[in-house]
């Protein structure tokens, strides 16, 4: 069921594959482009102990879409996989972080990556992280959540380190690069993000994002819907500002993301989804905090919102927020940055799929430049390719303003 206000869809479904077992909301990772491969890879962990890959190649001159069990190894088949998440770091290559739990309930992070000095750059792929890894196994104490990463100046160092981020229903976690990039330890939280020292309830998501080379913004979401927004110095790990508002339910995904080409703050949003409310926007969060929030109406209308996406078109200077439900839909609203102050947005777009929603992706998996929206659900991954007939019009329209 497709419902539009334009005369053209905006997306229409190209591939669709069927996952044996379910994933969750922190189940996807994506493996960043590089100069030898412009596409987007898609990992997906499932329960029962397994990794999904969902990729697009060039095979005797056409486009073919591929799509694998990753055998990672020292993954016990009956385990939960809680979450994935994977960066490449400089030299040493592709690394990838799984949680699971076992049916003893025990906890367990995995961390795979290959460190051989000797080994060609091309060759240091997910291939290799998968058959060949130096591996770094932690036994946890408590249940994990979301797993992400960031390159953080450690207290007293002048180089950034990668270190992997997991929240834990008891506090955050570090896992950090020793110095000299060799193998992962488990660090204090403190000497890398001072702004998550403390935690008000069990944190459910966590986004940080660069402001400029010295600040840094970071917002974490709680299961008592708390929201906890931070401005930090990135340099002497102090927080400048710091911001926080509570929701009525669980928190289940929040975005900060910049309106502007520029490091100016003024210009940040954050979107925030949640259990029982519809979801919302912040614009100008650094400069308004949390005082103007702006609806996205209809979507909190049916049941659970459970993640969203956002991606900018600078052809037609909009903004596109998309949104995806437990009961089944996908919503997309469009922000054109009007004059007048507003306090709703409605959706241009929206679809509804045969299973809940759990995961939205916005990428280029095929390599051309232009975006694909990927959707998980409970039953699999679609991939949808944007309409290219409306997407025609946006550039004609942009091109007749400039003559």
């Amino acid at each position: 069921c497709i419902h539009a206000m334009d005369p053209l869809d905006l997306f229409y479904e190209i591939n669709f594959d069927h996952l044996p077992c379910q994933s969750n909301i922190y189940g996807v990772t994506k493996i960043a482009p590089t100069d030898s491969d412009p596409s987007t890879k898609i990992l997906v962990a499932l329960t029962k102990g397994k990794v999904h890959m969902c990729e697009y190649h060039v095979h005797s001159a056409n486009l073919q879409k591929g799509s694998r069990e990753m055998p990672l190894q020292y993954i016990p088949q009956d385990c939960n996989v809680v979450s994935i998440d994977s960066f490449h770091c400089d030299a040493r290559g592709l690394i990838v972080g799984v949680t699971y739990s076992e049916e003893s309930g025990e906890h367990f992070l995995n961390i795979y990556c290959n460190y051989s000095d000797n080994m060609p750059s091309h060759e240091r792929d997910l291939e290799k992280v998968t058959h060949r890894p130096t591996f770094k196994n932690f036994a946890l104490n408590f249940t994990p959540y979301q797993l992400t990463h960031r390159k953080v100046k450690r207290c007293g160092d002048e180089k950034r380190r990668s270190v992997f981020i997991l929240l834990g229903v008891d506090k955050f976690h570090v896992y950090s690069q020793t110095t000299d990039n060799v193998e992962f330890i488990e660090d204090d939280t403190k000497h890398y993000f001072v702004e998550l020292e403390t935690c008000v309830s069990n944190p459910t998501y966590l986004d940080i994002c660069s402001l400029n080379s010295t600040t840094r913004a970071t917002v974490v979401g709680y299961a008592n819907g708390k929201i906890c927004l931070f401005l930090v110095n990135a340099d002497e790990n102090q927080i400048i500002n710091s911001w926080s508002i509570q929701h009525s339910s669980i928190i289940t995904q929040v975005k900060l993301f910049n309106r502007a080409d520029n490091s100016d703050y003024t210009n940040f949003m954050l979107v925030v989804t949640s259990g029982r409310e519809d979801a919302v926007v912040y614009f100008d969060i650094f400069i308004q905090g949390f005082k103007n929030p702006v609806i996205l109406t209809l979507s909190g209308s049916g049941d659970v919102v459970t993640c969203c996406a956002v991606t900018s078109n600078k052809i037609n200077n909009s903004m596109e927020i998309f949104i995806g439900t437990y009961d089944h839909r996908v919503l997309v609203y469009r922000d054109t940055t009007p004059a007048e102050p507003y306090t709703e947005i409605k959706p241009i777009w929206v679809r509804k799929f045969a299973h809940p929603v759990l995961k939205i992706e916005v990428c280029d998996m095929t390599g051309d430049s232009l975006t694909e929206l990927v959707v998980f659900t409970t039953s699999g991954i679609h991939i949808l390719q944007r309409n290219l007939d409306s997407l025609l019009n946006v550039y004609k329209n942009a091109l007749k303003k400039l003559i």
